[in-house]
């Protein structure tokens, strides 16, 4: 994929909840936990839906479909994680009916029936990928 090929969609709300708990993470003010967490359990900011057929979109699908899995970065609230920063690989696990998906989870460790796996940053999932269906060969 060419650089030129990305756009920047500036259509994507800001989620302020999102944006603090990120820069604390960064600023190490907060920890940050990787978890395979089942879709069911993820859900979306807004209602926002970027183009199916961007450049980027095809990228994340082939990545998926190579077993490369993206993480999505999600925060906990309730029961549920919310997603708001990477809209085009979370609509593209749907299109693969992906049961379940790598995250990092920004803040608390996560907790509940949607969580699969989960350790602290440096904890490795590649044994753990199994969990994820290998989508059907298009």
């Amino acid at each position: 994929m060419n650089i030129s090929d990305i756009k920047i969609d500036n259509k994507i709300p800001m989620d302020s909840m999102f944006s603090e708990l990120f820069r604390k993470v960064l600023q190490k003010q907060l920890p940050f936990y990787k978890a395979v967490i089942q879709i069911e359990g993820i859900k979306p900011f807004s209602e926002y839906k970027p183009e199916p057929s961007s450049a980027f979109s095809h990228s994340v699908l082939m990545d998926i479909k190579a077993g490369r899995y993206p993480y999505l970065h999600v925060y906990q609230k309730d029961d549920l994680f919310i997603m708001s920063d990477d809209y085009r690989t979370y609509y593209s696990y749907l299109e693969l009916a992906q049961s379940a998906v790598p995250c990092i989870v920004l803040g608390n460790e996560p907790t509940g029936k949607y969580v699969l796996e989960k350790g602290n940053a440096d904890y490795d999932y590649s044994m753990y990928l199994q969990v994820i269906e290998k989508p059907k060969q298009s």
